[in-house]
């Protein structure tokens, strides 16, 4: 047995690229990423914030950097689907209180009333989708869900903007 350190492997990565038709940028992830893993910090308390993007969650620290921010936890999806959400609760136990950070558009709107809609559903131990019973039974506790919304688009506009 070996006692040397394997090395962390990525779980999710994201490309940027531009579509053909209209060449805009778009972000994708890069085949094999896992969408349950995304950018996150634990700070240990009952509190999780979770955003869409790295960037947004960033800059909403910024701006709401006070003493102890340090002590909540927050969460980037990556999108707006809520598997890391899913992934980062089955790993702290100990979060009760999710704060939805998600960006102030339709996409985000329509993001935050399907995920306070699957935490209620994993709160009252009913199905699901996509989910075993054994995760949904590790899910099944109360959660207290808030929404909070920047004032532009998203964190990183009103940190930009202000």
């Amino acid at each position: 047995m070996s006692d040397t350190i394997q090395p962390a492997r990525p779980r999710r990565l994201i490309r940027k690229e531009r579509l053909t038709l209209t060449e805009k940028p778009y972000r994708g992830d890069v085949d094999g990423s896992e969408k349950d893993f995304f950018f996150n910090y634990h700070g240990g308390s009952e509190r999780l914030y979770v955003f869409e993007a790295p960037i947004d969650m960033l800059s909403f620290i910024t701006l709401n950097k006070r003493e102890g921010w340090q002590k909540h936890s927050y969460l980037a999806l990556g999108c707006t689907a809520p598997l890391a959400l899913l992934r980062f609760l089955s790993e702290y136990l100990g979060i009760h209180q999710i704060v939805l950070c998600m960006d102030n558009d339709a996409a985000g709107i329509k993001a935050d009333a399907i995920i306070q809609e699957t935490l209620h559903r994993l709160s009252q131990g009913m199905y699901v989708e996509d989910l075993s019973e054994e995760t949904r039974e590790q899910l099944q506790r109360p959660y207290e869900v808030s929404i909070l919304k920047s004032i532009k688009k998203d964190w990183n506009d009103d940190l930009k903007y202000g």
